[in-house]
């Protein structure tokens, strides 16, 4: 494999071609002798550094140079000027086109050597450097898609928790019902309004059931466009889900509505944030053996801010892990518990939605703040 470096020399001057050609015998060199030819050239061929004239018919080197540094795909290589004009301007505008160096005829050979030398050198660094960016960036990717993907699977079980919890109770009263019709029945009760309040009683535990099932399925399923949305709705929707689960854990949640706030992204992305505090809170209460458990959402407008606040009295986040809550994999859950990655993902979707997401401890818990520009 030739692992030589390619450079292109373009001059109108074929001994001036032939003097570089034999100097530059250590490298791949193709020449042209006219800029036109020289830009066709880069087209196809790839290059690790031009050498190029200025004083040129119909093309000179500043239109060539030009050229190539509006190109994409050409931009990054690297022109050194070897001209035998002498006067400001004339370098002025080589190094405003792009140029990296200028060079003037009758150039000295080791002096031309070491530019050359210095410029692959340069290239060669750069080029490494963004092989470098882009191979982190891509171990980026693949981390954060992998968060995303276990911060899916976790609120995914915490979701099919609270479904189990919601259906718990209307399956109990499903079963009641079946288990009282037949003594009914046999003692000569059931008639027209039995049947008609007994349908009532049925259609209400099945309304409650497809209720959080619509809940559940709209959570998981990805919005196919941003729209505008308000936060009441995302509460609305989340206290659906974690309704039973927060009443058997005896955790009262207060909604306290100033403002109607509104929010352009993605309402289920909304609804994740939220779910991940509130469940946090719920954790903490357990935790801690609180006994009055009160979670208090406030929706408010300050100045040209809306305001979603979320505080509980659960004990608050220990001081050592605060001023890190956000940050993948650190967690406030005692070992086993939690993984660090509700809030982190909380953190990413509030930064794609152009809002801010802090957390502090007041009173006698921990209160979360979201906000972002009003809109008109």
């Amino acid at each position: 494999m030739d692992n030589k470096n390619s450079i292109l020399v373009v001059d109108d001057t074929q001994s001036n071609l032939d003097i570089l050609v034999d100097l530059l015998k250590m490298y791949n060199i193709t020449v042209a002798l006219d800029g036109e030819t020289a830009v066709e050239m880069t087209k196809h061929h790839s290059f690790d550094l031009i050498l190029l004239d200025i004083m040129m018919p119909v093309m000179d080197g500043f239109e060539v140079c030009k050229y190539l540094k509006s190109d994409p795909l050409t931009k990054s290589i690297p022109v050194i000027f070897i001209t035998a004009k002498t006067d400001e301007e004339s370098i002025e505008n080589a190094f405003l086109c792009g140029g990296v160096d200028y060079v003037t005829k009758p150039f000295k050979s080791r002096e031309l050597l070491s530019r050359i030398h210095t410029q692959l050198t340069l290239k060669r660094m750069v080029n490494d450097l963004e092989s470098l960016v882009e191979d982190e960036i891509s171990k980026r990717q693949k981390q954060e898609k992998l968060l995303q993907q276990q911060s899916k699977m976790a609120a995914m079980g915490e979701m099919m928790d609270a479904v189990a919890h919601q259906w718990k109770q209307p399956l109990n009263a499903l079963s009641l019902y079946s288990d009282i019709i037949p003594d009914d029945f046999a003692n000569g009760i059931v008639d027209q309004i039995y049947v008609n309040e007994f349908k009532t009683d049925v259609q209400i535990q099945i309304a409650h059931m497809v209720d959080t099932l619509d809940e559940f399925r709209t959570f998981f399923r990805p919005n196919k466009k941003n729209t505008n949305f308000t936060l009441q709705d995302v509460i609305n929707s989340v206290l659906i889900l974690i309704k039973d689960e927060f009443m058997k854990n005896a955790i009262t949640v207060n909604v306290a509505q100033q403002d109607t706030l509104k929010m352009y992204g993605s309402e289920n992305e909304l609804k994740h944030l939220l779910l991940n505090i509130l469940n946090n809170a719920k954790d903490a209460f357990a935790d801690n053996s609180v006994k009055n458990k009160i979670i208090t959402i406030r929706l408010m407008q300050i100045n040209d801010r809306n305001v979603l606040e979320i505080e509980d009295n659960a004990g608050g986040i220990p001081t050592s892990v605060l001023p890190d809550i956000f940050k993948a994999n650190v967690t406030s859950k005692s070992e086993g518990k939690g993984t660090g990655i509700g809030l982190y993902m909380s953190h990413q979707i509030a930064q794609k939605h152009a809002a801010t997401l802090s957390a502090k401890n007041q009173n006698e818990g921990a209160c979360f703040s979201l906000h972002w520009f009003l809109t008109h």
